[in-house]
């Protein structure tokens, strides 16, 4: 594919395998992954495309449309060498399914990869948007030193948690910070990841129980959910030892309330 030190590849997606394939392969190549939420309109895609200007660009079908409606639309967006689709056929012309291209390839053994040598301070890891609550969003590089440093404060946290034999549920999406950086620390302390592709409520309580959940990942409205859903009591989740809350503010009150129903 070409891709050089410093390349943007962009993903617009949910949660799923491929997305993780992607932004492990993008760091090995010590290009930057620029996350585009799947939720996002035409006119707010455009914008983030032109932030962060990549050179590659995945989709999953899900996010498919709005996506092709600014790529086949607009002109001046030269900077887009090759457009993917998740899957085995594409609906668009123009978007090459990622099956077919990784079939059409010559084979790659990972074994014999050797990384490129990189400049932690200085090399753009990932490139994300900031939530736009005063404006447009704006595109914020992180270095893959910062993501070091994260690794760092996360894994020396609690060592009674973070290890191999804990199983981490996160339904963040990937295209945010929060979720990206869980996806990056997962092969890091070996832990195993469990991810949905969207919040549901009996799916999120069953992965729990199914995969003995032992810390989560939430936003303060899935905190409020879990204190207040009835539905908690028709599962096992006594393996949960830890939660995580983040992106917007959580009251006091609410945490105490979870920790009385769940910890």
């Amino acid at each position: 594919m070409n891709i050089n030190p410093g390349d943007v590849i962009a993903i617009s997606s949910e949660n799923r395998y491929e997305f993780a394939v992607i932004a492990f392969g993008t760091l090995f190549m010590n290009a930057t992954l620029a996350p585009l939420n799947v939720s996002y309109t035409p006119s707010e895609i455009q914008h983030a495309i032109n932030l962060s200007k990549p050179k590659y660009i995945f989709v999953s079908p899900a996010s498919l449309k709005n996506v092709s409606k600014v790529l086949m639309n607009t002109q001046n967006l030269k900077f887009i060498r090759q457009a993917f689709v998740f899957g085995e056929t594409s609906p668009v012309l123009g978007f090459e399914p990622l099956k077919h291209f990784l079939k059409t390839r010559a084979p790659f053994d990972e074994r014999f990869f050797i990384p490129m040598r990189t400049n932690l301070d200085k090399n753009v890891a990932v490139i994300g948007c900031s939530s736009g609550t005063t404006g447009l969003p704006k595109g914020v590089q992180l270095t893959q030193k910062n993501i070091l440093t994260y690794f760092d404060r996360a894994l020396s946290y609690d060592e009674n948690i973070y290890h191999k034999e804990t199983a981490v549920l996160c339904v963040i999406p990937w295209t945010h910070a929060y979720g990206v950086f869980r996806l990056f620390i997962t092969p890091v302390s070996k832990m195993k990841l469990v991810f949905l592709p969207k919040f549901e409520e009996k799916s999120f309580l069953s992965a729990i129980e199914r995969f003995k959940v032992g810390s989560a990942l939430l936003v303060p409205p899935l905190v409020v959910w879990l204190v207040k859903t009835p539905l908690t009591s028709k599962y096992d989740l006594s393996s949960m030892v830890e939660i995580s809350c983040g992106a917007a503010p959580l009251s006091s009150q609410m945490e105490e309330a979870l920790k009385k129903r769940l910890l």
